[in-house]
């Protein structure tokens, strides 16, 4: 059975996304309707039918970018590898981000982190199921498959992301922050952080360095294993 598909506008533009009755199944910023249809069977699979666009999915679809309501999505035809990544990547809170390793060791597969770009990289609903939310190791916000660096930049930006602040950590090397008063070390964009005064901070290159002043890790952003 083909899935539907409808043309949204939406706060970052016009996306073209397919769904069916298990959920959306593809989500893409593309030139045309026509190239939307050829990537999707010959990346999805399926047959695709154009719809007018539904007063009630454009609303939820509103909700799911501004982070109010998380939406059901097909990922069936992924491998249960690129599937548990993909639901990993879900639970990254909007104006947060966290790294590649972050995701292999959270599915139990912490030597994977080159796969698990892979698999972002083949997110096929990308926007709703937020792999811009996902990092270099290094802090660099790296490519964005969804529309590249720039459009990782700016999707990030409308999130709340203070990318000036992120990027000159990573150019310092600074991967933690931790905080003094609570000894306790997150990754620099977690919610934590946007309560404490700047002169309240220190920073940490790793998480040797961080233990071995004294500070845990947060078990919110959970930088490191407790």
């Amino acid at each position: 059975m083909a899935d539907s598909y409808a043309k949204f506008e939406t706060v970052l533009g016009p996306v073209y996304v397919a769904w069916n009755r298990l959920g959306v199944s593809a989500a893409m910023r593309s030139k045309s309707a026509a190239e939307f249809e050829e990537w999707f069977r010959k990346d999805i699979g399926r047959q695709l039918v154009r719809v007018e666009p539904p007063h009630d999915l454009a609303a939820k679809i509103e909700d799911q970018l501004e982070g109010k309501r998380r939406m059901r999505f097909d990922l069936r035809g992924l491998t249960p590898f690129s599937q548990a990544v993909l639901r990993k990547t879900l639970e990254i809170p909007r104006g947060q981000v966290r790294p590649y390793g972050w995701i292999a060791r959270e599915i139990g597969h912490p030597a994977a982190v080159r796969a698990v770009g892979t698999a972002l990289a083949n997110n096929p609903i990308p926007y709703f199921i937020p792999c811009h939310r996902v990092i270099r190791t290094d802090g660099i916000i790296g490519n964005y498959g969804g529309g590249g660096p720039e459009a990782k930049a700016k999707i990030l930006t409308l999130e709340g992301v203070e990318l000036k602040r992120l990027q000159e950590l990573a150019r310092s090397g600074m991967r933690y922050e931790g905080v003094r008063s609570t000894k306790i070390f997150c990754f620099p964009t977690c919610y934590h952080g946007r309560r404490v005064k700047q002169g309240n901070f220190v920073f940490f290159h790793d998480e040797t360095e961080a233990r071995a002043a004294g500070y845990r890790p947060c078990k919110d952003c959970r930088p490191a294993v407790a």
